[in-house]
């Protein structure tokens, strides 16, 4: 899988495309956003995450997700899973507890339960 031809969360957002497709854009970013930050919130409160600013994570997160296609290069970075392993594992342990809990590698979601799991979370 060549990462470069991927979209980030939210480039689609700052592209110039008709006005329909831009609100829907910004609309998408602003739910993606969303979403996180729920989640890094319900973290806080529940003492599984540092004192972090919850929207400093997201966008931090954010950030780290956008800028793949841009440096990934095939060749000598690792493919998708390992990569997406890696990254996670990087973003996680730097804003939990430090509690060690094993996570299962990630597997490839199809769009039905992507849905339904963002329609759980918010």
């Amino acid at each position: 899988m060549h990462l470069r031809t991927s979209s980030s969360v939210s480039s689609a957002a700052w592209s110039r495309p008709s006005r329909r497709k831009n609100a829907c854009a910004r609309w998408s970013a602003r739910r993606y956003y969303e979403l996180a930050r729920g989640i890094f919130e319900a973290l806080r409160k529940t003492g599984h995450m540092r004192r972090v600013n919850p929207r400093v994570a997201v966008l931090s997160l954010f950030g780290m997700m956008n800028w793949i296609y841009k440096w990934h290069n095939p060749k000598v970075d690792p493919q998708a899973d390992r990569l997406a392993e890696t990254m996670s594992a990087i973003f996680l342990d730097g804003v939990t507890n430090g509690l060690v809990t094993p996570r299962p590698r990630p597997v490839a979601l199809d769009r039905h339960a992507v849905q339904e799991a963002t329609r759980a979370v918010g």
